[in-house]
């Protein structure tokens, strides 16, 4: 078996890599697909030593000065070392694939039958996320062992088909895109795989994700840079007019566009008539709400996802302010309610059952998809005294913002970019450990709870946060070793076609990676350096396999 076989099914495999972990080595977490990973890249350096090949590796020198600041950083990391340990073997594993990549591609065939096996998980993962997120039923328990939930935004499915998240989605379709354009210039299958690319764009947008959009423009520009090829000018003509035709009959790829998250869609003003009440336990009370629709989204009562008028409880005493689990009323619209419109509703309450003192706050939720409050911030407080119980409530408002407000922190990249200079100006030449961001984030902005599965939202920054400057500058000297023995393959002789494509698969990851960190995924990061090694094997030239 020649050893780009066992490579070329590792791309295959890529997009489906179930959240449950497969075993636990030293309390570390090992998936199918890393176990799959080492079987399938094992196989192939076993056939790469068999065959004796040579062992110049032009990329050797940016690659190992990568590792390791990797080494160091984790080494030198404050805190526990074992999260920093673990992802620094990831980059080791893809430190592997790049060598066997390397070593095993020597024939144009060979990246043929690289570029098809990722070409048509682009495409399985975007039939998948056309299915996910069309107007037609999908069971989403065909892709429920390989995320946590699904996505939205505004209402609208984000496709994530068979990826963590929508955003992982985007960038694994970006990878996949010029691989797809490599076989519409290559004259066979020509029509297959231009459909094939207008899956994968199509994907590319369900995906909501603007940093992927732009990457695939990069990519689709890099590659026509360099070729200058008539069909594929026309062909990617056609993939722009179906992004534009996105924007321009959907609005919320328009809002999305141009705004961070969704928040905005959500803007709400809730004035309650009455900021007092005294009820009985469970007593179902009818009071007077005006809302006034100032976000983006028309608020209607029908459909699967309708808008309802609702509140939250919030319980005090001496020293604490404590939500309550307790599902507010629903009170339904008249009539859909506009961006702009006001409209006074006659909205029912229904008390606690336990007396006290308590907060209500008036909120609009979206069915099946968000709380307004969770995206905006509360409204307007209620004090409720139920069953004749003592209140004390002259600091509630602000106490219940602050618990809210810690609860549901969310930060933006404006934010999580200043939080990663700061770690970066803290520890500027190895950073604060690998993947060490997640887990200092919070504390450093002052929060006491925070998702640990978030990160900075770039590439760049989380290497300057995590790996620092000596990290930065050895993925650039790697990068730009890459993109400049690409451009000068791709000017003339025979892998000139291959060239061009690896340069413009890697050019829409890095300009998705000014918007994303990515690197954290298993598939992104094997694709990302096996693809690297193929780079390395194209500006080497024809070997002796």
């Amino acid at each position: 078996m020649h050893p780009v076989v066992p490579l070329a099914a590792l791309m295959l495999l890529l997009p489906f890599e179930p959240m449950a972990p497969l075993a636990r080595v030293f309390g570390l977490q090992v998936s199918h697909l890393e176990i799959a990973a080492l079987v399938l890249l094992g196989a192939s350096a076993a056939g790469i030593v068999s065959r004796r090949p040579s062992l110049r590796i032009p990329l050797a020198v940016p690659l190992v000065l990568f590792l390791a600041a990797f080494l160091i950083s984790a080494a030198f990391a404050p805190g526990p070392s074992l999260m920093p340990l673990k992802f620094t073997a990831r980059m080791a594993a893809g430190v592997f694939a790049f060598l066997a990549a390397s070593l095993a591609l020597a024939r144009a065939k060979h990246f043929s039958l690289l570029f098809s096996c990722l070409s048509l998980a682009g495409a399985i993962t975007a039939a998948i996320a056309l299915l996910e997120a069309g107007p037609w039923s999908f069971d989403e328990t065909l892709v429920a062992p390989f995320r946590e939930h699904a996505f939205e935004v505004g209402g609208r499915t984000r496709a994530a088909a068979t990826f963590a998240y929508p955003n992982t989605a985007g960038g694994f379709l970006v990878l996949a895109l010029a691989p797809t354009l490599y076989f519409t210039l290559r004259g066979r299958g020509r029509a297959i795989a231009s459909l094939a690319a207008c899956g994968i764009v199509a994907a590319i947008l369900l995906t909501y994700s603007r940093g992927a959009l732009l990457g695939a423009a990069a990519s689709c520009i890099t590659l026509w840079a360099l070729v200058r090829s008539r069909p594929l000018l026309r062909l990617e003509a056609g993939l722009f007019l179906i992004a534009a035709a996105f924007f321009a009959f959907e609005p919320s790829f328009r809002w999305r566009a141009s705004s961070e998250g969704d928040q905005s869609w959500y803007e709400a003003r809730i004035e309650p008539r009455t900021t007092a009440l005294d009820l009985e336990p469970r007593e179902l009370v009818t009071t007077g709400v005006r809302v006034s629709n100032s976000g983006k989204l028309t608020w209607g009562s029908k459909g699967q996802k309708p808008f309802h008028l609702s509140y939250r409880w919030f319980q005090l005493s001496r020293d604490s302010v404590r939500p309550l689990a307790l599902e507010g009323e629903r009170t339904r619209l008249d009539e859909p309610l506009k961006p702009g419109e006001t409209l006074d509703v006659a909205a029912t309450v229904r008390a606690p059952a336990e007396p006290g003192s308590y907060v209500l706050i008036w909120d609009m939720v979206h069915e099946h998809t968000t709380w307004f409050s969770d995206k905006v911030g509360l409204g307007a407080p209620v004090n409720v005294v139920v069953g004749g119980a003592k209140a004390a409530l002259t600091a509630a408002p602000r106490d219940i913002r602050r618990v809210i407000a810690e609860r549901s922190w969310r930060p933006g990249r404006a934010e999580l970019w200043r939080i990663a200079l700061s770690l970066f100006r803290a520890h500027p030449l190895f950073g604060a450990g690998p993947d060490n961001f997640r887990w200092l984030y919070g504390p450093v902005s002052g929060h006491a709870v925070w998702d640990t599965r978030t990160f900075s939202n770039s590439l760049y920054l989380e290497l300057l946060a995590t790996v620092g400057l000596a990290g930065f500058l050895a993925f650039g000297f790697l990068v730009v070793r890459a993109l400049s023995g690409l451009r000068k393959r791709a000017s003339a002789g025979p892998f000139a076609l291959e060239a061009a494509t690896l340069a413009a698969s890697l050019a829409g990851f890095l300009v998705h990676g000014v918007f994303d960190y990515l690197l954290a995924f298993t598939p992104i990061y094997l694709a990302v350096f096996t693809l690297l090694g193929a780079s390395s094997a194209v500006i080497r030239g024809e070997a002796s396999l």
